[in-house]
C-alpha cells in the first residue's frame, strides 16, 4: 500500500499513475490488478529488492497482456542480471531474444551472464539470428580470455564455436589442455593456421591427428618450431616433424633463409638432400650458421649421422667454410668410426666424399678420413688458424697432422702451420701441437 499512499500525498511525482494507465489498460483483471501492479511498480523503482515477489505479482497478471509491467521488471533484472535468480534470469534472456529495441549495453551484460550460467546455450545462441545472438556475439567481443576458459573448462563442446569468433583463445596459455576438446574440429572451425598455434599445441602435448596437421604449411611448421626449441620434447614435436618430411623445399628456404636452427627438423633435412645440395651465399655457409646456433635436443644416432654429413659437405664442393664445418664435426665422427658407432647412410655419404684408395686400405675408415681433411686444408690451402685449432684433442689433433704429412703438399703446409705456433703461443697451451709437429716433420 506504500506507493498508493505515497501518490495520494505527492500525485505522481513517482510516477505511479503514470504506470498504471500505461500498464493498467493491459490487463484484464480490473481493481484486482492493483496489487501486483504495485508492487511491480515498488520493484522497478527500487523502493524494494524482491525480485521473487515481483515475479509473483507478474504470475497473477494475465503474463500474455502485461507486457509493459513484464518490460519493466525485465530492465530492472538486467542492472542487475549478475544477481538475478533463475526465474528472473530466464525470463530477461527470453525478452532479449525477442525484443529487438531491448537496449544494447544491458543485452550484452545479459550475454556475458549468459556464458558465466550456461556456456552451451550462450555457444548456441551465437550461430541463431536473433537478438540474443547479437548480443552474445558482442559480449563474446568483449570478454576476457580467461573467463572464456573458465566456460570451456565447464563444458568443453563449446570449444569450436568460440573458437570460430575468438581466435585468440586457441593460444592462450592452458586452452589445449583443458580435458574434453575436441582438437580436430576445434582446429576446423577456425581460420587460424599460424605458427603460434602449432607452438601452443606442441607445448600443451596435445595429441593432434595426421589429417589435421597436414592443413598446415611447412614454413609454418617450421616457425613454430624454431619458436618452441628450448622447451623441445620429442614425443611433442615428433608427429610435425614427421610432417616435414614432405617438405623437402620449406626446409632448405628456411635454412638459406638463416631461420632453421632446430636440431630436429636440421637432422630431417639431412635424410632428404645431398650435402652438396644447398649453395652458399655472400653470408657463409648456411649450414654452418644453422649448425654454430642449433637448438633442441637430438639423439646419440642422429647426432653421429648429422656429423657425418657436416664432413662430408666440407670435404665436398659447395661449402665455402669447409674448416669451420670440420671444427664441428671432425671430432664425433671420428670418435664414432673408431667405436663402430657411425650409421650405415652417414658411412655412404662420408665414403662418398673420400679419395680412392687401394681395396686393402678401405678397412681403416678412421685414416681414410682424417687423410681427407689433411688433403682438404692442403688442396684449399685453407687458414693454418682453422688447422691448429681443428679438434681439442691432442692425440687426434696428432694424427690429423701426421696423415696430412703424407698427402701432396702437406709437409710444406704443415711447415706453415709450424711457424704460426711459433708465433702464436696462446693456440698452443703446454707447446703439445708444436711439439708434434716436431716430430712429424
Amino acid at each position: 500500500m506504500a506507493p498508493l499512499v505515497e501518490d495520494l500525498l505527492h500525485p505522481d511525482v513517482d510516477g505511479l499513475r503514470h504506470f498504471l494507465r500505461e500498464s493498467g489498460v493491459e490487463v484484464s483483471e480490473g481493481r484486482g490488478a492493483m496489487r501486483p501492479l504495485c508492487i511491480v511498480f515498488s520493484f522497478v523503482h527500487g523502493t524494494t529488492t524482491d525480485a521473487g515477489a515481483a515475479l509473483s505479482a507478474l504470475d497473477g497478471l494475465d503474463r500474455s497482456r502485461a507486457a509493459t509491467a513484464r518490460r519493466h521488471v525485465v530492465g530492472r533484472l538486467a542492472q542487475d542480471i549478475e544477481a538475478a535468480g533463475e526465474a528472473g534470469f530466464r525470463m530477461v534472456v527470453e525478452e532479449v531474444r525477442s525484443d529487438r529495441e531491448f537496449d544494447d549495453a544491458l543485452a550484452t551484460r545479459v550475454g556475458a551472464e549468459l556464458w558465466r550460467r550456461e556456456p552451451a546455450s550462450f555457444a548456441a545462441a551465437l550461430a541463431a539470428s536473433d537478438s540474443l545472438s547479437r548480443a552474445t556475439n558482442e559480449a563474446l567481443t568483449r570478454m576476457e580470455v580467461g573467463e572464456l576458459l573458465r566456460g570451456i573448462e565447464r563444458e568443453p563442446e563449446t570449444a569450436p564455436e568460440i573458437s570460430r569468433r575468438r581466435w585468440d583463445i586457441i593460444v592462450a596459455e592452458g586452452f589445449w589442455a583443458i580435458p574434453g576438446i575436441d582438437v580436430e574440429r576445434t582446429i576446423g572451425s577456425c581460420g587460424d593456421r599460424s605458427d603460434k598455434l602449432i607452438a601452443s599445441l606442441i607445448s600443451s602435448s596435445v595429441s593432434v591427428p595426421p589429417s589435421t596437421i597436414q592443413q598446415f604449411e611447412g614454413r609454418t611448421i617450421i616457425r613454430a618450431l624454431e619458436e618452441v626449441g628450448s622447451l623441445f620434447d620429442r614425443d611433442r614435436t615428433e608427429p610435425w616433424l614427421q610432417m616435414l618430411r614432405n617438405c623437402k623445399q620449406d626446409l632448405v628456404d628456411a635454412l638459406r633463409s638463416r631461420e632453421l636452427k632446430f636440431a630436429p627438423a636440421i637432422s630431417r633435412l639431412t635424410h632428404s638432400v645431398d650435402p652438396d645440395y644447398v649453395t652458399c651465399d655472400d653470408r657463409g655457409d648456411p649450414w654452418y650458421d644453422a649448425l654454430s646456433g642449433m637448438r633442441g635436443a637430438l639423439t646419440a644416432e642422429e647426432d653421429t649421422r648429422l656429423s657425418a654429413f657436416l664432413l662430408a659437405r666440407a670435404l665436398g664442393r659447395q661449402s665455402s667454410d669447409p674448416a669451420a664445418l670440420m671444427r664441428l664435426s671432425l671430432w664425433k665422427v671420428h670418435g664414432a668410426l673408431a667405436a663402430g658407432g657411425m650409421p650405415s647412410d652417414g658411412w655412404r655419404m662420408l665414403r662418398n666424399e673420400l679419395p680412392f684408395v687401394l681395396p686393402w686400405q678401405e678397412w681403416d675408415r678412421c685414416w681414410r678420413v682424417r687423410s681427407a681433411v689433411g688433403a682438404k686444408f692442403v688442396d684449399r690451402n685453407l687458414n693454418v688458424s682453422d688447422f691448429v685449432n681443428l679438434v681439442e684433442d691432442p692425440e687426434l689433433w696428432w694424427q690429423v697432422a701426421s696423415d696430412t704429412s703424407h698427402v701432396w703438399g702437406g709437409w710444406k703446409y704443415l711447415k706453415q702451420v709450424q711457424r704460426r705456433l711459433e708465433t702464436d703461443g696462446s693456440s698452443d697451451p703446454g707447446g703439445r701441437k708444436s711439439s708434434a709437429l716436431r716430430s712429424i716433420l
